[in-house]
């Protein structure tokens, strides 16, 4: 009788293994870019190459200075919860698309042709987000980008 249970509890746990394994390879082996590896944002159709805001200071920073960006250039603000995360032009020299997107990448709210003129008011996403995408102004109309629209990283490498 213990051996039989023996046996029995040898092959639940050589079950319970295997499971594992599989369970562990598949997250391996499918796992979607890791944000620190993407280089590039598929928002809708568009492809947009990204530089990554993390830290406060770049945060702060923001396209804040520059002269101007890219129609293919966007900066990904990088939350590690979802909040109201507000945003403003100061020292900003060009305007700018405003672009939330929720924890699943989904957009959730877009401020179009933000004015550097409109500095000291602040701008805020009507529902919580996690990433905030700083984009050519007009960019959201070329491309079609909306409430909703979905969103995901793309690496060089696949």
């Amino acid at each position: 009788m213990a051996e039989r249970r023996t046996k029995a509890m040898i092959k639940i746990v050589g079950i319970g293994i295997l499971l594992l394994i599989i369970v562990v390879g598949y997250f391996v082996f499918t796992k979607p870019a890791h944000i620190d590896e993407a280089d590039f944002l598929l928002i809708g159709d568009t492809t947009v190459r990204i530089e990554l805001a993390k830290t406060a200071e770049e945060k702060t920073r923001g396209l804040s200075g520059r002269e101007g960006i890219s129609e293919e250039d966007g900066l990904l603000f990088v939350y590690d919860t979802d909040d109201f995360y507000y945003f403003w032009m100061k020292d900003m020299k060009f305007p700018i698309d405003i672009i939330w997107l929720d924890k699943d990448w989904r957009v959730v709210y877009i401020a179009d042709n933000v004015l550097p003129e409109t500095y000291p008011n602040t701008f805020v996403s009507k529902e919580p987000a996690r990433y905030v995408l700083e984009v050519a102004s007009g960019f959201s109309a070329r491309h079609g980008i909306s409430v909703g629209t979905q969103s995901e990283f793309v690496t060089s490498n696949q």
